[in-house]
């Protein structure tokens, strides 16, 4: 028999403690919805895409929720913690597996119910976008890499990222948010990268004078994106790793991209993706001339960045440390 007491508590081990506030308010939903001890497997192997909609909700009435983001949060925790049971506990739910798995940008997809309904919710004005660029969290960027690899592992985006311009714009945003994702570059500089700029013989790419290795991941991915590139219908040779669907150059504006982010986290700022990026740098000690060449951040965002690493009580003992480590600290 099932006990949802133990399979939290092994999720929370395994995946993250992040995910806790969310699956709890959807298991007091299930509970809301009738589930109990005695029929907790065959309530949810029933469990469809729409049920976990009217989950968000009782969840947002239940909270007082008003941000688009913190709702897509709660979606994206509640569709790893079922991945996570379907796939390791005896309980079978073919039709939820397969919503939950197929391209994102499909409207019978999970993904692309949940986005319907939050939008929905936001024509009605319970729900609002965040219109602040603050620092991404660790949970935020584990589900948009998610969701990206479901795109980028996907044959079938492949394909119809041949055919469609709006599926090549969402294949072409997973890549670039990777890359971003990868050097924290901005999406000025990335722009600018050509495909010469990747060697996949050799497992790296260049970026502003730097060589950096590429994850096996992103390695396969990058080259069947540029498979994709080739196989477009262009009038000339392609040079630019980043284009639009008729081969011109990429537009300057971030429009696309953004949405993109925004339809799998309810917020679509670059920005915030860099500043999480580059925080993290800056946590590995790497020097700041270095992290503003390579990613072409400005003086002002290195700033923002540094004060997010170095709070106030950090700096205390950031300076105390630095002091005792000069060489004439012992002769004084």
């Amino acid at each position: 028999m099932l006990n949802i007491d133990d399979i939290m508590n092994r999720f929370f081990e395994q995946k993250s403690i992040y995910y806790l506030n969310h699956v709890n308010a959807f298991i007091d939903y299930l509970k809301h919805d009738g589930m109990n001890v005695s029929n907790m497997e065959i309530h949810l192997q029933g469990i469809r895409s729409y049920d976990i909609i009217k989950s968000l909700d009782f969840y947002i009435e239940k909270n007082n929720i008003t941000a688009i983001d913190t709702a897509q949060r709660y979606s994206s925790a509640v569709k790893e913690f079922l991945l996570f049971l379907y796939e390791n506990y005896q309980v079978t739910n073919q039709e939820l597996n397969y919503e939950l798995y197929i391209p994102p940008f499909k409207d019978k997809s999970y993904r692309g119910q949940v986005n319907k309904h939050i939008n929905k919710l936001e024509k009605e004005g319970i729900l609002n976008k965040s219109t602040s660029f603050q620092n991404f969290d660790t949970l935020e960027i584990n589900n948009l890499l998610n969701e990206c690899n479901q795109i980028l592992n996907s044959r079938e985006s492949y394909l119809m990222a041949q055919k469609k311009q709006v599926y090549f714009n969402k294949y072409r945003s997973a890549i670039m948010i990777k890359i971003i994702l990868l050097m924290g570059i901005t999406y000025r500089e990335i722009i600018k990268m050509k495909i010469n700029d990747i060697s996949l013989e050799n497992n790296y790419v260049k970026i502003n004078g730097f060589i950096v290795r590429i994850p096996i991941n992103l390695l396969k991915q990058l080259r069947q994106y540029i498979n994709l590139l080739q196989s477009l219908n262009t009038k000339e040779r392609i040079e630019n790793l980043f284009i639009e669907f008729n081969g011109d150059r990429i537009s300057s504006q971030t429009s696309t991209t953004s949405n993109f982010i925004n339809s799998l986290l309810g917020r679509g700022d670059l920005t915030g993706l860099i500043k999480y990026i580059t925080t993290s740098m800056i946590n590995e000690g790497i020097n700041e001339t270095i992290i503003k060449q390579v990613t072409g951040i400005s003086d002002v965002l290195y700033s923002e960045c540094h004060n997010i690493v170095y709070n106030s009580a950090r700096s205390i003992r950031h300076f105390d440390s630095k002091i005792r480590n000069l060489e004439m600290f012992d002769q004084i």
